[in-house]
């Protein structure tokens, strides 16, 4: 992502995924001159940075830190009634993974 993509990133008002957050933030890369990113490369850099820890299920939660900048769980239901959560991102926590696009940067070349 450049300057002018981070300016116009379209942040979700509506708490989303990581996955989604993926997805937005690959419509913006152009693989001619880099690789799309992937959803276990950034929770690892999110996990580098103690906002996501892994439990003992290899289940990700957000920790402290993580809720400060905007993480939340969200309890559901899935369709065969099995209840399960998921981590979403607040605008708040959108915006710090792209104010920080640099620091993801120095993780993926470090790797």
């Amino acid at each position: 992502m450049n300057d002018n993509d981070i300016l116009n990133f379209e942040f979700s008002k509506t708490p989303i995924p990581l996955s989604t957050m993926v997805e937005i933030m690959n419509q913006y890369v152009d693989e001619n001159q880099m690789k799309k990113i992937s959803f276990s490369k950034l929770a690892g850099w999110l996990i580098s940075l103690d906002i996501l820890k892994t439990e003992d299920d290899s289940k990700k939660v957000p920790t402290e830190a993580g809720e400060q900048i905007g993480l939340i769980v969200e309890n559901r239901v899935g369709s065969y009634g099995k209840p399960y959560s998921v981590v979403l991102y607040e605008e708040k926590a959108q915006r710090f993974i792209i104010d920080n696009i640099e620091g993801l940067y120095e993780f993926l070349n470090a790797e």
